[in-house]
């Protein structure tokens, strides 16, 4: 295997484990440990460096699979990446701003609740996508 197949793979779990982590173990940890407001605030800080975090290591998946001419990895990984991009430059400020006006109008606690079943929605996807990469890669 060639390093790019490999960074492919390193890359591919990384990211997949890192979702993981934040989803089913830091974030509801943070909501059970901490009162709504923080928890709130402590989430809002970390939101902005997860999806950078989260959207380098996939512009390094779909360069890695681009250049080794895996096609399909290329081709999965691209909505990976593109969540990345909608999740963090648009669901991530549209939702501060709904959380923001969710105590005065009572139609942003709405808005906040539908882009925030949007913005988990678009994380399965990507950790299913990740999955069926590291699958089709192991095997």
């Amino acid at each position: 295997m060639n390093p790019l197949s490999w960074l492919l793979v390193l890359s591919a779990g990384a990211l997949f484990g890192g979702m993981l982590m934040f989803s089913l173990v830091v974030a509801p940890r943070v909501h059970a440990c901490l009162t709504r407001e923080t928890a709130a605030e402590l989430l809002r800080g970390l939101f902005p460096w997860y999806y950078g975090y989260c959207g380098g290591l996939a512009v390094v998946l779909a360069a890695c699979a681009w250049w080794t001419d895996a096609l399909w990895v290329f081709i999965f990984s691209l909505p990976v990446l593109a969540g990345f991009a909608f999740a963090g430059g648009y669901l991530l400020p549209a939702l501060n701003r709904a959380r923001e006006q969710r105590d005065e109008d009572p139609l942003a606690a709405d808005r906040f609740s539908r882009l925030h079943r949007l913005s988990m929605l678009v994380n399965l996807v990507q950790i299913v996508l990740l999955a069926v990469i590291l699958v089709r890669v192991a095997l």
